[in-house]
């Protein structure tokens, strides 16, 4: 390549890597401005709830919520395989007879989609139309893109959970929290681009 054809790819080319640039920080910035609040415990009335794990917090959460009454059974979608009911129960605090008789716990999902068609499956299996849906605020976004996509005639109710660690207040001073923020708002974007090509 000459010279003067190198200079004029990086004059074309810097200032789109630097207007990309831009607008993925203020696409970031925006992305953490709107992530959901935490919700006072009372949702309203649902046919279940799922709890997508990731962190104590979430668990105790949709345990919270089923024990209040906001719906009769819980899901907790992602557990891996070689995790026991019992190995949950240090989570669940004193509502044990709650967790014996209404909690179904999903060991098939692996990822965010795997959650997605694993919570699709037990809504269709007990024929729920109304569901809670609890995970960590900065999850929620993509989290709902999938189940929305999953199951489009089932009515979503997002129920955010911030834990103390995740300092999503002043995030832009710590980062740690910046890079978890960071891959959750690129990931966010794939997912809507796949979902976009794919409907």
């Amino acid at each position: 390549m000459s010279l003067s054809l190198n200079r004029f790819v990086r004059r074309a080319f810097l200032p789109f890597l630097l207007a990309i640039s831009i607008a993925w920080v203020w696409g970031l910035v925006s992305f953490v401005q709107s992530l959901p609040k935490p919700l006072p415990l009372s949702p309203g009335a649902a046919d279940g709830i799922v709890t997508l794990t990731g962190g104590p917090d979430r668990i105790r959460t949709g345990m919270a919520l089923l024990n209040q009454g906001a719906a009769p059974r819980l899901l907790i979608s992602g557990v891996f395989q070689n995790t026991s009911r019992e190995d949950l129960k240090p989570y669940i605090g004193r509502s044990m007879a709650k967790f014996d008789c209404c909690v179904d716990v999903g060991r098939v999902a692996r990822n965010t989609i795997g959650n997605a068609q694993e919570t699709a499956e037990w809504a269709r299996k007990n024929g729920y139309k109304r569901l809670i849906i609890v995970t960590a605020a900065f999850h929620m976004p993509r989290s709902m893109l999938e189940l929305r996509d999953a199951m489009p005639g089932v009515e979503l109710i997002p129920y955010p959970v911030v834990s103390t660690s995740e300092h999503l207040d002043g995030w832009w001073k710590r980062p740690a929290t910046i890079r978890k923020l960071s891959f959750e708002y690129t990931k966010y974007l794939l997912t809507r681009v796949r979902l976009t090509v794919s409907s």
